[in-house]
């Protein structure tokens, strides 16, 4: 079983840029990602539209590897604000 990156939920504390450096490269859309890969469609799709809330370490690897660039190009941690005020 892969490892899992887990996401908080509603916060949207973490940002994946996963989209844009796809765009960078020229590529066209989410299938044609999820093809280049060799990951299923499903991730692929959620991490694009940033609504994934668990994400597999070989997705990861696989997205680094391909772009070329570090976890902190892929996303992004967004510290919550509101949080840190009630606390």
């Amino acid at each position: 079983m892969d490892s899992l990156l887990k996401i908080k939920g509603d916060s949207k504390m973490i940002e994946f840029k996963l989209k844009q450096l796809a765009e960078e490269k020229g590529i066209s859309g989410i299938r044609e990602l999820s093809r280049i890969l060799e990951h299923d469609y499903k991730s692929v799709r959620l991490m694009w539209l940033g609504e994934i809330k668990r994400v597999p370490t070989d997705l990861i690897e696989k997205i680094c590897s391909y772009f070329d660039v570090t976890i902190n190009e892929l996303m992004e941690f967004k510290k919550d604000e509101n949080n840190r005020k009630n606390h």
